[in-house]
């Protein structure tokens, strides 16, 4: 082989090497670049999926929250955690949390109806006071017939505006120095006195039903022959259940002067129609 010869062959082999040194360099470029990009990618994913992670874990921690958490949520203001629920201030009690409108009466949660002082009455009970301002618990009551012989009037009790609740509670008997009306639904409940449409201070008639002295004086009790309504313009009434009670002669429902309550329904003496309650 020539001189020449021989420098084309190393030639030619030289270049075969390069190209597989080449074709090495590239696996292994591309290796490292694999590596590369795996290690970024790793790195990036874990620095971005971890930095997510923990960022979000921060937040349900309470991150976002500058008072107390309880049960996952982030009370208000001055609430506490009690039992597992944010609670007002004002609405702890012992170790509960009571209703808004409750009361705490021996570290206990107590409904307001039924907060009586240091006492906080049973189920179907409520608290009342007589005319010294001392208060009791008494049963819930519609009229005194529903009462024991402990406590056998119903006297009525009134709501925040002054005016009748529609109910009263069972109460002992009034007394001259402690007087209370009694609720009534016929005279049977009221022994010697008259069941009658209770009057406001102005001698209208608004009810309920109460007992009431059976002696003709003003929009009480005329029940008997011999009772007669000593009060002038008054007339002995009678309701649609038998109760008699001295009332004013009307010719039409507002001389009444309580429109929807007060109607000129009442039979009275001297062939009159007198003010009687609605539907009575």
């Amino acid at each position: 082989m020539t001189k020449a010869a021989k420098c084309a062959a190393t030639l030619l082999a030289l270049a075969a090497c390069l190209a597989c040194g080449n074709s090495g360099g590239g696996n292994s470029s591309g290796g490292n670049g694999g590596s590369t990009s795996s290690a970024n990618g790793g790195n990036n994913g874990s620095g971005n999926g971890g930095g997510t992670t923990s960022g979000g874990n921060g937040g349900n921690s309470g991150g976002g929250c500058t008072t107390t958490v309880c049960s996952g949520a982030c009370c208000a203001s001055g609430d506490s955690c009690v039992g597992g629920t944010c609670c007002a201030a004002t609405q702890v009690c012992g170790g509960a949390c009571c209703a808004a409108a409750d009361s705490c009466v021996a570290n206990s949660c107590c409904p307001a109806a039924q907060a009586c002082g240091s006492t906080c009455c049973a189920s179907g009970a409520e608290c009342v006071h007589d005319a010294a301002g001392n208060q009791a618990c008494g049963v819930v009551c519609q009229t005194s017939s529903a009462c024991t012989s402990a406590t056998p009037c119903c006297t009525p009790v009134n709501n925040s505006s002054g005016t009748f609740s529609g109910q009263g509670v069972c109460a002992a008997n009034p007394t001259a120095a402690d007087p209370y009306a009694c609720l009534c639904t016929t005279s049977a409940e009221c022994g010697t006195n008259e069941c009658v449409p209770a009057p406001n201070s102005s001698g209208v008639l608004t009810g309920p039903y109460i007992c009431a002295p059976n002696n003709g004086g003003s929009n009480e009790g005329c029940a008997g022959a011999l009772t007669i309504c000593s009060v002038a313009n008054q007339y002995c009434s009678t309701d649609l259940g038998g109760d008699q009670f001295c009332s004013i002669a009307c010719t039409s429902d507002s001389l009444c002067g309580n429109t929807g309550v007060a109607c000129c329904n009442a039979p009275c003496t001297g062939g009159r129609t007198c003010c009687g309650l609605c539907g009575h």
